[in-house]
């Protein structure tokens, strides 16, 4: 039997792209108060509320078309949940672009709680750079940034091992879901196309000509 088509591999995980297969992780994901602790949007409550969140926001659409989304797969550990694969690898969170905003293409990972603190989203997240700049399709991409809130010390420190620069401070620019209305700071990382310098204040995206 031929081995699944991993995008990527590390010494603990591997990269798939993410698709409704993955359902019944990203539910429990999702279905989490701790888990949507930086999160505009609260847990979902059902696995139907996870299906729409995963199709309308979380996948492409016609609409943010030129994204890209893995699942972070952990190698060896049994998936047999309602509505899951029933694979061998079980998905420990995702990663990949989000959509374009005035700095750039946005880029992050999100983590199931049951996972933090050991080190994957760190392995994840630069496997995903590493695939993304490899990428034939979005060698016109340049820039990525990632947008974190002033008070998750884990995210920034991932950025910072991934390689990411500090950037601008965006004042009262983010709210999340557990704020109740309150507008927070969030502040940027940039991570810039190996061996290519962008120009200062650019989106990192490159016009193609025909």
């Amino acid at each position: 039997m031929s081995s699944p088509p991993y995008a990527a591999e590390t010494p603990r995980l591997y990269l798939e792209t993410l698709s409704l297969a993955h359902l019944s992780d990203f539910h429990e994901q999702w279905d989490n108060d701790a888990g949507v602790l930086w999160s505009s949007k609260p847990k979902k409550n059902s696995i139907q509320e996870s299906r729409e969140w995963l199709v309308k926001y979380i996948l492409p659409t016609e609409e943010n078309w030129d994204i890209d989304k893995y699942a972070l797969l952990l190698k060896g550990e049994r998936n047999e949940g309602e509505g899951g694969r029933g694979a061998d690898e079980k998905e420990t969170g995702m990663v990949g672009t989000n959509r374009w905003c005035k700095q750039g293409m946005e880029v992050g990972y999100c983590m199931n709680v049951r996972y933090w603190g050991k080190g994957y989203a760190t392995e994840g997240f630069r496997a995903f750079l590493e695939l993304f700049w490899a990428l034939p399709e979005r060698k016109n991409i340049n820039r990525l940034v990632a947008k974190t809130h002033p008070e998750n010390v884990a995210s920034q420190k991932v950025c910072v091992k991934c390689g990411g620069k500090k950037g601008e401070v965006l004042k009262e620019e983010y709210e999340r879901y557990v704020d109740n209305g309150v507008k927070s700071d969030i502040w940027l990382f940039y991570f810039d196309r190996p061996g290519v310098e962008v120009e200062e204040g650019s989106d990192g995206r490159v016009d193609e000509k025909p």
